[in-house]
């Protein structure tokens, strides 16, 4: 990994952070507005990640999404559409694959106390780098960005159900 590579994977990242949310922003649209081909952003991604774009763009979604079903009260449409996914199949069938739980399951096993509730993947994002080192995205300002604070408040559970905040 070069430091061209983590300039590189840096510059994705702080644009993924802007439109993760976004159905519409697809691999190609980050490769342009990086001023390169796919296939470059591709190789930058991986020497520095060791996964593809659209793994680390789906792995942030479906992060986003385990945040969202835990701490919101947001039905699975609006979720799958929060976190860029508009098609509810597509988004359950998705969220099953990494998570080996429909989401529905994952709001009541959560919700039951059978998942581990000081789940720090919950509040933030990290993926960990070639280089030993990790990069951190803040869940709820992803989520808070998608949609304006009165909503979010709104819709958000009270903290005081959650001590480890």
């Amino acid at each position: 990994m070069t430091g061209y590579d983590r300039e590189v994977f840096d510059e994705f990242m702080s644009l993924l952070e802007i439109y993760v949310t976004d159905s519409n922003v697809k691999v190609c649209n980050y490769s342009d507005m990086m001023c390169m081909s796919r296939g470059t952003l591709f190789l930058h991604v991986r020497r520095v990640a060791g996964l593809s774009p659209m793994k680390v763009i789906t792995d942030v979604r479906m992060n986003l999404a385990k945040h969202l079903l835990a701490l919101t009260r947001l039905n699975v449409g609006e979720i799958g559409s929060m976190v860029g996914l508009e098609d509810v199949p597509h988004f359950c069938c998705l969220f099953h694959r990494h998570n080996d739980l429909t989401p529905s399951r994952f709001r009541n096993l959560w919700q039951s106390g059978e998942l581990d509730t000081a789940d720090e993947s919950l509040l933030v994002y990290e993926l960990p780098l070639a280089d030993g080192t990790s990069v951190q995205l803040d869940l709820t300002k992803l989520a808070q960005a998608r949609w304006n604070c009165a909503l979010a408040e709104e819709h958000y559970l009270p903290f005081d159900d959650f001590p480890w905040l």
